[in-house]
């Protein structure tokens, strides 16, 4: 309610109405409900599940076990909880035992339980067997992850888990280090007995060195490990493999961690700490408890402890190594590992073990156990066992038949030597009438060793495992020099033939007590063995009871020394890693500049693409400006005064029906259009003197005068007649007579005269600009890749050179070097990675020993060629697509746009002098007044003239312009040319065909209309005739101005799209060229350099060979060069 009430509140502040708040408030009302009744639903299913005995399916496991966890979630759950929770999920393990999520629930369950760890590690290894989903996957890794990190920070799994990390990376690390070993044997083998022929010698070089650089990786970061402080053994695998594989003698930087490592692990052994999984010197065995092959070893280190060889116990039964008496526990407690919540006091601490020998006799050591679960789900133990001295000999008895069992080897000795019992698993008891009566203390038999006059006797002893299980026993014991009786070992009188005394004067009675301790790491190794190298020799030798510590000692080879004394190590310089280092080092500046010259030539090639772009984009902006200068406005102003003079002086004659006002205002607008157009002229207009014919006092002068001076002529003359009245203009002439005597034939023949020249000369400046664009793209670029071309040459020619002089160099080198390489392969394989049968080749191979030049060469010339080849196809298809479309516009469109305008005079023209050639046939008073112009100007062959024009500038738009049949049909250019140019009302029919048919159609109907003026038609006859003249003209025109902006219009959509094109031509080919050279010739380069620096590498560490006298020559011509 409170709720509702605050909503009504903020609808009524907010001016809202409550219905369309309707939904809301509903789902406020009903989350509360709805929450109350889930929470009551989940109470009460966990009350019910509480109380269950029984889950009856896995969702019901889920609900127990988070009903418990929920309750005991600040406190330790009680022991009736944990009974309850135990009595619901041992059977539901059994009924569930195929779904994933209850082993989930499970192992979070016990995470939190320490003494459940061997069995949460169970169940993780069932989970992980299990088929699983693709939604439970990331789950199942999860809780991996979380069980590891959990087991990580278990203080009696630590020491496993960073043992098993080291262990990983130890296998991974040495199976590299044995491939390169395998190799190196392989090539120095195959160069001694000449079986290898030189490409696959170089590849197998190329191979090692790859991998050579992997190893080293691996065993920095191995060395990195802060378990290594308790690994010494790991430097020397190191340090060994650098002197036999590398034939270095760098070993400085971990000199001193070695002797720290050495040191740590000597004085935890003297100080009885037991390093069991970290101690290299103890027995490593892997039991699987997998059922297929439960108790199966299934890896084994250092067997020759229990005088084993490492083969002989692989795969074997673990329950051989017991005596009988544990035998049968033993069996038990293996299949005992898949029972719930099973629990084992051997997973805790460090415990003390009998195991048989390979001979049968007992040998006494300490044992750590662990389990562990692999990622794959595999369940093993970990073993790792330490021999102990024992301080009695004794001998265990059967507990049904009273047979001994198994003794040890003094025990065994004493049977033969002083009782002359040479049979096994006999009964003492019997043999000396002893009652089988089990009774501690009780003498079976007695008996003097005669050389030393020791009295020994034989009594029974129980002594418990774990302090629980009773064993039965035989021990020996003798008297003291106090009288007392205490243990005896009958080996201190063989070995020595003095006293059977035990160093201890009591055998304790818990035989296989709990040491209690928690080691840090561990790790095993391989049993030691006697190995040299070149320079550096390591001897360990094996004893029966101990076993000597790594000792590293030095010896001199030639001018290489390094010695170890002490905590210091003495490296002298090496001179071969010096040379070759600058070699190396000189061809990777060479590289590094080929890269940097072929990366620089791609942007280089672009900024020179895009210059180009710029200068020709400038190139089609100037175009544009000046084909508005040749828009033909001059001449059709010209024109147009010409024809408004005639029109107002026959108006003002009264021979036409006009408006006379109009005819007026256009005539002064024209003459305001010549003073404008008297400022924008064409640079050839500016120097050229002009005719000007004036007329004055009915006489004709001539006069020369500049464009600016011509242009105000007419403009006064057609301002001065636009303002005359008509009475004026039939009495004077002059101004009419100037513009009738000028415009139409003089000042328009003059102006078009001037067109010419300016046509020529800007063709003329727009080829040597396209020629010297072209010209700037193809020398730039031709010069650039000439010399980038000759230096890449010049580069590969030079390594291809040095390489060949490398392996010319090789050549001379002995083959006692390969003979010394490949043994020192083989006593590494040998003595560190345990192969007993190196066998290689036996017979001398017959190949021929021919240098090739490497692949990558060959590839790096061609794709740099293609690199190359690309940019002269790409200038190609500039020159195609972009240049030569472009030019021609450039070139053309002047002598188009000046062709549009010299139509449009022409038609003009044909109409003006059609007209007065049909006036000039007329009789009236105006033609007697001016007859004298008959002499200047003939109508009839200035009509013809202008016919001539006109048809010749028809045919060549169409017949000398490929761009408008080159149209589509749908084109606006085409359309108008062909189709219709209807571009003013009403429109003339023949307009209704296109441009083209009706230019024809006009200078068709021009020429009848003066076949009727020579039959005898006058002007006057022929007014409807010479109106449709008019409107032909004016719709012609028209058509031609729309044809025009067409074209403009074409002109600047196609040099938008070569410039489009050329984008996108640039950017594929910088795209393709800049892939080209990171996916390709970049890597080509990069492997280029690796294979010299490889084959250098490879010939440095060859042993016994003069690095001075090899590197000489190819040093100086590195330098030099």
């Amino acid at each position: 309610m409170m709720m509702l009430a605050l909503v009504a509140g903020v609808c009524k502040v907010l001016g809202l109405s409550q219905s369309s708040l309707m939904p809301v408030m509903v789902l406020l009302c009903v989350l509360p409900v709805l929450f109350f009744l889930l929470k009551n639903f989940q109470e009460k299913a966990y009350k019910r599940v509480s109380r269950a005995y029984h889950a009856s399916s896995v969702e019901e496991v889920e609900l127990i076990l988070r009903y418990y966890i929920q309750k005991f979630k600040n406190s330790e759950m009680s022991q009736s909880a944990v009974e309850r929770v135990d009595s619901v999920l041992k059977p539901a393990v059994e009924e569930f035992c195929k779904d994933q999520c209850i082993f989930l629930w499970l192992i979070y369950y016990f995470q939190n339980s320490e003494s459940d760890k061997e069995y949460l590690k169970y169940l993780m290894s069932q989970l992980l067997k299990l088929p699983g989903t693709f939604l439970l996957s990331a789950e199942v890794l999860f809780c991996r992850i979380k069980t590891e990190i959990y087991l990580m920070n278990n203080e009696e799994d630590e020491e496993l888990a960073k043992f098993v990390t080291l262990e990983r990376k130890l296998k991974r690390t040495m199976n590299i280090d044995q491939d390169i070993c395998y190799k190196v044997v392989e090539v120095m083998e195959g160069k001694e007995r000449n079986s290898i022929n030189f490409d696959s010698f170089a590849r197998k070089v190329q191979e090692i060195a790859s991998e050579t650089k992997l190893c080293k990786m691996a065993y920095k970061r191995l060395l990195k490990l802060d378990a290594i402080k308790f690994c010494p053994f790991i430097f020397e695998y190191y340090f060994s493999y650098l002197r036999s594989i590398e034939n270095s003698e760098k070993i400085n930087k971990y000199y001193t961690r070695f002797k720290q490592a050495e040191d740590y692990l000597n004085q935890k052994r003297a100080g009885g700490d037991d390093l069991l999984y970290f101690d290299n010197q103890n027995l490593f065995l892997r039991v699987s408890l997998e059922r297929k092959s439960l108790g199966k070893v299934v890896e084994v280190k250092n067997a020759y402890l229990l005088k084993f060889t490492n083969d002989e116990l692989m795969d074997r039964d673990s329950t051989d190594l017991v005596p009988d008496p544990f035998k049968k526990n033993h069996e038990v407690w293996y299949r005992r590992i898949n029972e719930y919540r099973h629990k084992h006091p051997l997973y805790r601490g460090i415990h003390s073990i009998t195991l048989l020998n390979r001979y049968g006799f007992i040998e006494n050591l300490n044992w750590k156990v662990r389990m562990h679960c692999d990622r794959l789900g595999n369940l093993t133990l970990f073993v790792n066992l330490k021999p102990t001295e024992l301080a009695v000999d004794l001998a265990f008895i059967h507990p049904e038949t009273w047979e001994i069992c198994s003794f040890t080897y003094g025990f065994y000795m004493f049977l033969r030597k002083e009782l002359g019992i040479t049979q096994g698993r006999l009964n003492l008891f019997k043999l000396y009438n002893k009652p089988e009566k089990w009774e501690d203390d009780f003498e079976v038999v007695r008996c003097e060793i005669p050389k030393t006059k020791e009295v020994i006797s034989v009594r029974t002893e129980t002594f418990l495992i774990y302090g629980v299980y009773p064993i039965k026993t035989l021990v020996l014991v003798t008297q003291s020099y106090e009288g007392e009786w205490v243990n005896a070992l009958y080996l201190n009188y063989l070995e020595n033939q003095g006293s059977c005394l035990s160093p201890q004067a009591s055998c304790p009675k818990i035989l296989f007590k709990s040491i209690d301790f928690r080691a840090e790491n561990g790790l095993f190794n391989t049993k030691p063995r006697e190995f040299k190298l070149n320079n550096l020799t390591f001897d360990t030798k094996i004893e029966t009871k101990e076993q000597n510590t790594l000792a590293i000692s030095s010896i001199a080879d030639g001018d290489q020394k390094s010695k170890f004394r002490g905590e210091e190590t003495t490296v002298t310089k090496d001179f071969n890693y010096l040379v070759s280092s600058s070699i190396v080092s000189s061809i990777a500046k060479k590289v590094c500049l080929v890269k940097s010259m072929i990366f620089l030539i791609i942007f280089l090639l672009l900024s020179i693409n895009i210059t180009q772009y710029f200068l020709l984009s400038g190139n089609l902006s100037e175009l544009e400006g000046n084909l508005e200068k040749l828009d033909s406005k001059i001449r059709i102003s010209t024109l147009d005064t010409a024809n408004l003079a005639r029109d107002l002086q026959l108006v003002c004659e009264g021979s036409l029906s006009s408006d006379e006002s109009s005819i007026r205002n256009n005539l002064e607008a024209t003459a305001q259009a010549f003073e404008l157009d008297a400022y924008d002229r064409l640079p050839t207009q500016e120097d050229i003197s002009f005719t000007w014919i004036e007329y004055e006092n009915g006489k004709f002068s001539e006069q020369r005068v500049n464009f600016l001076n011509l242009n105000r002529k007419v403009m006064r003359n057609a301002h001065s007649l636009s303002l005359s009245e008509c009475s004026e203009i039939n009495q004077n002439q002059t101004h009419f007579t100037n513009l009738y005597r000028n415009c139409p034939v003089e000042v328009l023949k003059q102006v078009n005269a001037t067109f010419l020249p300016y046509l020529k000369t800007m063709k003329n400046q727009n080829k040597q600009v396209m020629e010297f664009t072209l010209n700037l793209i193809l020398v730039i670029a031709s010069l650039t890749l000439a010399l980038v071309a000759g230096f890449i040459i010049y580069f590969t020619l030079s390594l291809e050179s040095t390489r060949r002089k490398l392996w010319k160099r090789f050549e001379m080198i002995p083959l006692e070097s390969f003979s010394i390489g490949k043994k020192a392969a083989v006593d590494r394989l040998l003595n560190i990675h345990g192969k007993d049968n190196v066998i290689g080749n036996q017979v001398y191979g017959t190949e021929k020993w021919k240098y090739k030049t490497h692949s990558s060469f060959k590839w790096f010339l061609l794709f740099t060629g293609l690199l190359f080849g690309l940019q002269v196809l790409s200038t190609g298809l500039y020159y195609e697509f972009c240049y030569t479309p472009i030019e021609n516009i450039i070139l053309k469109a002047p002598i188009n746009t000046n062709a549009e305008g010299l139509i449009i005079a022409g038609v003009k023209s044909t109409s003006f002098w059609t007209r007065e050639f049909a006036l000039s046939n007329t009789s009236n008073a105006y033609h007697k007044t001016i007859s004298s112009l008959n002499s200047i100007v003939n109508t009839k062959a200035a009509l013809e003239e202008s016919l001539e024009e006109f048809n010749y500038w028809s045919d060549y738009l169409i017949r000398n312009n490929k761009v408008i049949r080159s149209q589509e049909k749908a084109s606006k250019l085409f359309s108008v040319f062909f189709k219709e140019a209807c571009y003013s009302e009403p429109c003339n029919n023949r307009l209704k065909k296109g441009l083209f048919s009706a230019l024809i159609d006009y200078e068709q109907y021009a020429l009848d209309l003066v076949e009727q003026i020579q039959q005898g038609s006058t002007y006057y006859d022929m007014h409807e005739e010479f109106a449709l003249l008019k409107s032909l003209e004016e719709q012609i025109s028209a058509a031609v101005y729309s044809f025009k902006d067409f074209y403009e219009e074409f002109i600047s959509s196609e040099n938008t799209y070569r410039f489009e094109l050329m984008i996108y031509l640039m950017a594929s080919m910088f795209s393709v060229q800049a892939l080209l050279y990171l996916l390709i010739i970049r890597t080509l380069l990069n492997k280029m350099k690796h294979i010299m620096k490889s084959e250098i590498w490879f010939i440095s560490i060859l042993p016994n060979v003069n690095f001075r006298l090899f590197y000489r020559e190819l040093s100086k011509k590195q330098t030099m060069q």
